[in-house]
């Protein structure tokens, strides 16, 4: 059974369907055993992976591409099993449906050099979690990241131009695009819809006031957000209380960590208050930047239950706010 499979060194192209999966016309069954194919090395001396060179291998899911390569051809790597992929700058292009359905990819990055990603090049990548886009790329082509349910944030570079017809239609886990100032083309259902026709819910767009991203979010009826006015951070924080049994608080200092954040943009930084913090357990405590509090050796330690106020406070950066609040948190000395 064919598992890792190694190209000789010197090797300049693979040719066009070569590794492909297919079927027999009449049977269905399996002519290319190359389908069973999980590990694929490429030496260096690679310079074109040609079309559907690699389509439907279904259990291939690992292959590098080295800095050699300057050219993919379309569907080499369509419905592969692929979990993360890096393709080098050399190539100046991801091509149409390049890596359409492969539904376990998660992570991909597209390095500077890059110029184009086509038509479908990322179509219903169901796992896809994070692209790193290169500061060349120009245009996103017409349903390029199409159906990526799992992506959830975009950052576009400031080289692009040019967003086709439903680039990221279908991304429904995408909820607010940032739109930067050299894009002189948002085409229709870009971004912000479920299906043709049908929106998600609440989705914004941040960008320049008089720029395409704002005639785009007033021709869709999406929320604009000016990119030069920061927002407010929506920081959630809860809390539980913490039991401490007094025999051991009176022996030893005790940790408890009372606080769960989410959502929190910028370094957090914790610091107890005074004022709302129970007066005779003030003297024992410490919180250090992960929330952690030190209740320190308390030799009469009293049972009850006793408040303590942290003031949590998130730096935020250019996009959002500096955040702050107090929350009173309760630990129980029994």
């Amino acid at each position: 059974m064919v598992r890792s499979l190694g190209l000789k060194s010197g090797i300049i192209n693979i040719p066009s369907t070569v590794f492909a999966f297919s079927k027999d016309g009449n049977s269905g069954e399996r002519r290319n055993y190359y389908d069973r194919i999980k590990t694929v090395k490429i030496p260096n001396t690679v310079k074109t992976i040609g079309d559907y060179a690699f389509y439907d291998c279904k259990k291939l899911k690992n292959i590098n591409i080295p800095t050699s390569v300057t050219n993919i051809g379309d569907c080499a790597f369509y419905g592969t099993n692929l979990n993360r992929i890096t393709i080098p700058g050399n190539v100046s292009s991801i091509n149409y449906s390049l890596f359409s359905d492969c539904y376990n990819l998660e992570n991909v990055e597209l390095r500077n050099g890059i110029k184009k990603i086509e038509f479908g090049a990322f179509s219903k990548c169901k796992s896809l979690k994070e692209i790193k886009l290169p500061e060349s790329l120009i245009s996103i082509g017409q349903g390029a990241l199409s159906e990526c349910v799992k992506l959830s944030k975009i950052e576009l570079p400031d080289s692009l131009k040019r967003v086709e017809m439903f680039a990221f239609i279908g991304c429904t886990n995408l909820e607010k695009v940032i739109i930067p100032k050299n894009v002189s083309k948002i085409d229709t259902m870009a971004f912000g819809y479920k299906d043709q026709g049908v929106k998600i819910k609440n989705f914004k767009i941040k960008g320049y006031v008089g720029s395409v991203a704002k005639k785009y979010a007033n021709d869709n009826n999406f929320k604009f957000l000016d990119i030069t006015v920061k927002e407010k951070q929506t920081i959630k924080i809860t809390s539980k209380v913490k039991t401490i049994k007094a025999k051991k608080l009176i022996k030893k200092a005790q940790k408890i960590n009372p606080l769960t954040i989410k959502n929190a943009v910028g370094n957090v930084k914790y610091t107890l208050t005074k004022k709302g913090t129970s007066k005779k357990l003030w003297k024992f405590l410490k919180i250090n930047n992960k929330s952690v509090i030190t209740v320190n050796k308390w030799k009469k330690a009293k049972k009850g239950t006793y408040k303590i106020r942290i003031k949590v406070t998130a730096s935020g950066n250019w996009e959002y706010k500096k955040f702050s609040k107090t929350k009173t948190v309760k630990v129980k000395i029994k």
